[in-house]
């Protein structure tokens, strides 16, 4: 069992330009078979959905387009599994410039459940030679695997014609350098150009891509960065040392440690026996459970993380993990007279609980009741 939170819908929007340097707005996108409704027709279960990409200016509809997309799978097992995915992608040209939104729609028409996404962007007169959108081929996160190729997309706007030469550096957060490498890429008016990198190059860790183009003989450049992530397989991985070190509210520390130094093998073991001892529903794909778990401890982190401490082993993390959410909190950031403070109540639990921030560092301690009752 591998911890993946999957959104409900992946979507890359990737505004390019064609030959003739007119926008077009490119949706590449990515639906879990567990989110869609399969009907059984005969032996086999159909899926039947339709994605539409529509273009504003303001109010105005500048035009877009739709299809319907039609699958069919064999077992019933596959048509809720979390891991299988259905990806396409869609697109739309058009010839004005200004500011304009994008949205993109999937209806799936079995149970007309409905997911919407939108992106807003603007379109220049392109003078000089300009490196556009970069986009990951492969992946929306910017995490690839160590065993992944790392796959991206250059935009190259070009109305000079020149010969045009990238400069690509690779590095990580101290600056040493991986990959620098120079090359002519083409010349025409308009081109995508892909880089693709084995993910193997690197260790595991995060990483700086700074891209540059030149122009030949106009002498124009034009450059953007990007960052990306290298990670190892899940047990093998710096990530699984962490979600670990995150079980401590509800694993005993030699349990913990336990997990940590095993090999990647026995860790596998470990981890989907401990969790599947809490698995509200045995049998099934999902383990409700572990899912609430990290949820909670997500939240945590993004919300709650202090200078001296990750969010989920502040007094408020550790709380909202313990108890989940509160019912309802009450916030005194500026009172005078007082250190800023906040109330949490879980009226069903009978809890009013105080926290305070001692120190105006926005690290919040439990003071009432005291921190050993929780």
């Amino acid at each position: 069992m591998m911890l993946l939170l999957l959104l409900t819908l992946d979507v890359n929007f990737q505004i390019l330009r064609d030959d003739s340097l007119n926008p077009v707005v490119r949706v590449v996108y990515t639906v879990n078979y567990n989110e869609l409704t399969f009907i059984s027709v005969d032996s086999a279960y159909i899926s039947k959905y339709r994605v539409s990409l529509v273009v504003f200016n303001g109010k105005r509809q500048v035009g877009g387009v739709s299809k319907v997309r039609k699958f069919s799978v064999d077992k019933y097992e596959t048509t809720i599994s979390a891991e299988k995915t259905d990806t396409g992608e869609i697109q739309f040209a058009f010839k004005e410039k200004g500011k304009f939104r994008a949205i993109f729609e999937l209806w799936d028409l079995n149970s007309l459940r409905h997911w919407s996404k939108e992106k807003k962007f603007e379109v220049k007169d392109v003078k000089n030679l300009t490196l556009g959108q970069i986009n990951w081929n492969r992946s929306v996160s910017k995490i690839f695997s160590i065993d992944d190729t790392i796959s991206l997309s250059l935009n190259i706007f070009n109305p000079r014609g020149d010969s045009v030469v990238l400069l690509f550096t690779v590095k990580n957060p101290s600056g040493s350098e991986f990959i620098k490498e120079e090359e002519f890429i083409g010349k025409s008016r308009f081109f995508t150009y892909n880089i693709d990198i084995p993910a193997s190059r690197f260790s595991e860790g995060e990483y700086f891509a700074d891209l540059m183009i030149k122009g030949y003989p106009s002498g124009k450049k034009s450059k953007k960065s990007i960052d990306f992530k290298v990670q190892k397989p899940f047990f093998e991985s710096r990530r699984f040392i962490e979600r670990a070190r995150e079980m401590a509210y509800i694993a005993k520390k030699s349990f913990i440690d336990s997990l940590i130094k095993a090999d990647p093998d026995e860790r596998k073991k470990l981890w989907e026996r401990f969790w599947n001892e809490k698995d509200p529903t045995p049998g099934t794909e999902k383990n409700e459970f572990l899912e609430e778990y990290y949820r909670r401890v997500d939240f945590a982190n993004q919300h709650f993380r202090s200078p001296f401490s990750p969010g989920w082993r502040t007094d408020r993390g550790r709380v909202y993990i313990k108890l989940g959410p509160p019912d309802s909190i009450e916030r005194h950031p500026f009172d005078i007279d007082s250190k800023a403070y906040e109330v949490w109540y879980y009226y069903t639990l009978g809890y009013r609980l105080i926290f305070v921030d001692e120190y105006n560092l926005g690290d919040y301690t439990l003071v009432n009741p005291p921190r050993e009752d929780l």
